[in-house]
């Protein structure tokens, strides 16, 4: 495997490297093929420690760093995700990681007043902070702070403190206050807790107290700007952007994918003349930013707009932007994505009803049989324009020519645009299945290969639009920048979770291709749970089944009995339902995984009664058996084979049982997986896929969930991409300072 050696740049103190040695050891893991150097670089803000940070230049702890990297010194940098200024200088590019620290502020005491903190018993650590010996004997207390923000909040909180500015790294301010510099200091959580200081910390501050900087608790990484091989890395840690159609103003009239995605996003730019019904569907955590414009009233301008897209997207932040009507006609949809592809960042489309389309509801339709068979439509303005501009019949004539139906008449429709004039060499298009973005096909041309029939036109049943003009130029498809890089992947497992692995091919840049080959049939008609100890389920599906059970006996879940689940994914599905269960595995998400947390708290004797298909195998029992529990074994449900006539077209598959391959084998035969990539959800999958010899680039999913599967297929990937790249380019990546940003 070929090997790439990066130098990474970090500020030089003891948390900068701490964390920056923790971040590339995660990224080793994700692609082993990555070697870091850590390069120690000095800033500003390191060798200047007596200006107020409150009064501090943006750059003050990243300036030297983004030198060091457009001078080829260093390939990235690693940074506190709130040192970074709003805007990087020309030529610098960044994205977040995704794992993160707490993301809050913090009161520290000298660790004499801690220890007396800690010896109280009969008041709560808050009061006793506020009504400490210091505070009530010195009205004046000295309270450390480092930026605007914790200043108010100190003004607020301790009228009378007298508040002093506190330079150092973290081991210095502790120092300081230890040494009696000052009565009280205000941090963030995550440094100490990154430094294994949280025994320092006497009080969290929360939140809606005092809320966090934006990255506060999160690292960034930055590098060169169109850096090939970083922003291959980041397509691991961003999700697609989604452009929504709201619909012309009615919330009844979006789209069901809109209102999934608007439940499922972390931040909302929506415009105006949309309907604020549709904001409702947004997850309470959510952020929702008005960036809407009327005629001649902008709230944002267009490359402020553009400016916000792009930075959540870096963010890994989940985004929709919400359009009326649908974002493709009149929509500046263009204008938005530029930027992304620019950046080689992914986003998808969800079309939406149209105002176009909702005229026809008032009788005036555009089209009717023996009055008109086709419409124009037009902005009366022009592009930077707020005034009527006189649209030409030159103009007219230059628009795309659209035709519905057409797919038998392709060729004379082409040789009558030709003979009304069209240039022949005009660029032209059948698009096919538009609206099933699994099947949909695009073939281009120019319209005199249309005219003389050169291109195939197939024949089948799918719907076809052909459009002619140079709006059907090919350079204007939408371009794949995902991960998953627009390939379409077969998702073969039961309905249960499949949304859920829909909502993560989107996330990666693929098109999921559902073809459930399982479907799950529960056999009991009640749950005897009354006299057991503990029940270990070991799958998200047995939840819904199992609570769908219950509430069918009309159980009572406040006497459930505890509950050991298999990992995170099974024990959300029970947090859906207000269930919280007593264990979970944290690593191995498989049966093994539970196991291993079992041995920890499991009694001898203790009555264990463990729900599994009928495909599930007997060992989890037998071993918990071992530890000298009872357990009883009982079946929830069936997996039951679905049959289908055609398989449809993919690139990758994607299996989330034995049963599922047992399936497609019944279904399709085991030679049409032959040279694709194929993922296995754990152990049990990938033996029956080696004993029934598969010939396909099996990966083992790095856990038992259906996002570990879609993740560990977007790592293989991704690798794949970067190993392909010819070993000249990876010698001169580690020799030469600037290749990348020449070469891309």
């Amino acid at each position: 495997m070929k090997r790439l050696k990066i130098k990474t740049g970090m500020r030089g103190s003891k948390l900068s490297v701490t964390q920056t040695s923790d971040a590339l050891e995660r990224l080793k893991k994700i692609l082993p093929l990555l070697d870091f150097k850590l390069v120690p670089v000095s800033t500003p803000g390191d060798r200047d420690k007596k200006k107020d940070l409150r009064v501090s230049p943006a750059d003050f702890f990243t300036e030297d760093l983004d030198n060091a990297l457009l001078a080829g010194k260093i390939d990235c940098a690693v940074h506190s995700a709130k040192d970074l200024p709003s805007h990087c200088p020309d030529g610098i590019d960044w994205f977040w990681l995704p794992w993160s620290e707490d993301e809050r502020d913090v009161i520290i005491m000298p660790e004499s007043e801690n220890r007396r903190i800690g010896e109280s018993e009969k008041k709560s650590k808050s009061e006793t902070i506020r009504n400490s010996s210091f505070v009530i004997s010195n009205s004046k207390i000295r309270i450390g702070v480092s930026s605007v923000r914790r200043e108010e909040y100190c003004r607020r909180k301790f009228p009378d403190a007298e508040l002093l500015p506190v330079r150092g790294n973290i081991e210095e301010r502790i120092a300081q206050l230890d040494g009696g510099e000052f009565d009280m200091l205000v941090m963030a959580a995550a440094g100490l807790n990154r430094l294994g200081l949280e025994n320092r910390i006497s009080e969290y501050i929360p939140s809606g107290e005092l809320p966090p900087p934006e990255g506060q608790g999160f690292l960034a990484v930055t590098f060169r700007k169109n850096d090939r091989l970083f922003c291959e890395i980041r397509k691991l840690f961003v999700k697609s952007i989604v452009f929504a159609g709201a619909g012309p103003g009615d919330a009844n009239l979006a789209t069901i994918e809109t209102v999934n995605a608007l439940k499922n996003c972390e931040v909302c730019l929506y415009d105006a003349l949309i309907s604020s019904e549709l904001l409702k569907y947004l997850p309470e955590t959510a952020s929702a930013v008005f960036v809407g414009k009327r005629s001649g009233q902008h709230s944002f301008k267009q490359d402020q707009i553009n400016a916000l897209i792009v930075k959540f997207a870096r963010q890994g932040k989940r985004l929709v932007r919400l359009k009326g009507g649908d974002p493709t006609i009149f929509g500046r949809l263009a204008e938005e994505i530029k930027p992304l592809d620019d950046l080689c960042l992914p986003y998808r489309v969800i079309p939406g009803v149209s105002s176009l389309n909702a005229v026809g509801v008032t009788g005036l339709m555009l089209t009717r049989r023996g009055l008109s068979r086709g419409f124009s439509i037009m902005t009366p303005r022009k592009s930077g324009s707020s005034k009527f501009e006189h649209v030409s019949k030159e103009e007219r004539l230059a628009f795309p020519s659209v035709f519905f139906m057409g797919l038998s008449e392709t060729a004379n429709i082409a040789k009558s645009l030709i003979k009304d004039g069209h240039n022949k060499n005009e660029p032209a298009a059948i698009v096919l299945s538009a609206g099933n973005e699994s099947e949909q096909e695009i073939i281009s041309g120019s319209l005199n290969e249309f005219a003389r029939a050169v291109i195939k036109i197939p024949r089948g049943e799918s719907p076809g639009i052909f459009i002619a003009g140079e709006n059907a130029n090919p350079k204007y498809v939408l371009r794949k920048n995902g991960a998953l890089a627009g390939k379409k992947i077969l998702l073969t497992c039961s309905e249960s979770i499949m949304d859920k692995a829909v909502d993560e091919i989107h996330d990666f840049g693929g098109i999921p291709v559902k073809l459930s080959l399982i479907k799950l049939v529960a056999v009991q008609a009640s749950c005897p749970c009354n006299s057991f100890d503990w029940i270990a389920i070991t799958s998200p599906a047995s939840v819904k089944i199992f609570i769908e059970v219950l509430k069918n006996q009309k159980y009572d879940f406040r006497r459930l009995p505890k509950i050991i689940v298999c990992g995170p994914g099974t024990s959300d599905e029970f947090g859906k339902y207000g269930i919280i269960p007593d264990l979970k595995a944290s690593d191995d998400y498989g049966a093994e995984g539970l196991l291993e947390i079992a041995k920890l708290k499991i009694s001898r004797g203790d009555r264990i009664l463990r729900f599994r298909s009928d495909k599930a195998d007997e060992r989890l029992t037998c071993e918990l058996r071992k530890l000298g529990a009872v357990v009883t074994d009982e079946l929830l449900y069936r997996n039951v084979p679905v049959n289908y006539e055609k398989l449809p077209e993919f690139d990758a598959v994607v299996f989330t049982s034995s049963s599922a391959v047992e399936s497609f084998r019944d279904n399709f035969g085991l030679e049409n997986l032959k040279g694709k990539d194929t993922v296995a959800i754990g152990k049990p999958t990938l033996e029956t896929l080696k004993k029934f010899k598969c010939k396909s680039n099996i990966i083992l999913s790095k856990e038992a969930t259906i996002n570990g599967c879609i993740e560990s297929l977007a790592r293989k990937l991704v690798e794949k991409r970067i190993n392909l790249w010819p070993l000249n380019f990876i010698t001169r990546y580690s020799r030469r300072k600037s290749f990348l940003t020449r070469n891309t």
